[in-house]
């Protein structure tokens, strides 16, 4: 498993791309700003999205998911406790204790 953290904006949100090298899979967790920075790091590196995963409804971690989302083809992820809050469209309601595989 590879990760890669971006920090940004002014609070100095960290996001991050957890990635399996033997699959090329990866979640984006959190792409709070520079959307393009995930985008450039996904493509580049040649992988294949398989979620957006966002930890809470704060627009520092969240200000990118819907840019990314449409850039990359992939459905955004949250726990349903704080899907009013966030008000975007939310393709997976998590709700707690689901386990993921990079298997595409």
């Amino acid at each position: 498993m590879e990760i890669k953290r971006f920090i940004g904006g002014i609070l100095e949100a960290n996001g991050y791309v957890v990635s399996d090298p033997d699959s090329g899979g990866c979640y984006i967790i959190d792409p709070g700003y520079r959307p393009k920075v995930f985008i450039q790091y996904v493509k580049k590196e040649g992988l294949q999205p398989l979620g957006i995963l966002l930890t809470h409804h704060h627009s520092d971690h969240t200000g990118a998911a819907e840019q990314v989302r449409k850039a990359l083809d992939c459905p955004v992820m949250m726990h349903r406790a704080d899907c009013d809050a966030f008000g975007e469209r939310v393709d997976v309601y998590l709700e707690g204790g689901e386990s993921g595989s990079f298997t595409v």
